[in-house]
């Protein structure tokens, strides 16, 4: 699922996404809210996960498929067409989430260097040229970190 507003029009759009491997079916549908009714879409060029979120930001909404290889898929509610963003150079983490932080287009990605887990988030400066800036790298805690209640805060 996905859900955004078209900057042009102005309308909110719905989008889902129907895969199934074992019978090759590929369903893509959207709704217009004002009308309230669901018409065919033309399928995205690949499979995104049911458990993937999604971000609307600046008439696009955005997924992140992290297997088999990182893909961000980008949707324009008003041209509905698909397109593949550019990752930022060196944002393939652990795991990835994209957001919308300040109407830009944002992707936090955990990562593990010299025994430590990290988040670091990239944030979207220019669409068009689709370029990407470091804005936050967090050390959240050693590998051996234990998580459990006998820690004093």
């Amino acid at each position: 699922m996905g859900f955004g507003k078209d900057n042009i029009t102005g309308i909110y759009k719905i989008v889902r996404m129907c895969f199934n491997d074992h019978w090759k079916i590929q369903r893509c549908e959207i709704l217009d809210v004002n009308i309230g009714r669901w018409r065919r879409l033309r399928p995205p060029p690949y499979e995104v996960k049911f458990r993937r979120k999604s971000t609307c930001v600046n008439g696009s909404i955005y997924w992140i498929e992290v297997t088999p290889r990182y893909k961000l898929l980008a949707l324009n509610l008003h041209k509905e067409k698909w397109r593949d963003v550019t990752l930022p150079s060196g944002a393939l983490g652990t795991s990835c989430q994209v957001a919308n932080l300040e109407n830009r287009l944002a992707l936090a990605a955990t990562y593990i260097e010299n025994h430590h887990w990290y988040v670091k988030i990239w944030c979207m400066h220019a669409p068009e040229e689709e370029t990407w800036s470091l804005i936050y790298s967090i050390s959240l805690f050693p590998l051996q970190h234990r998580l459990d209640n006998s820690i004093p805060l």
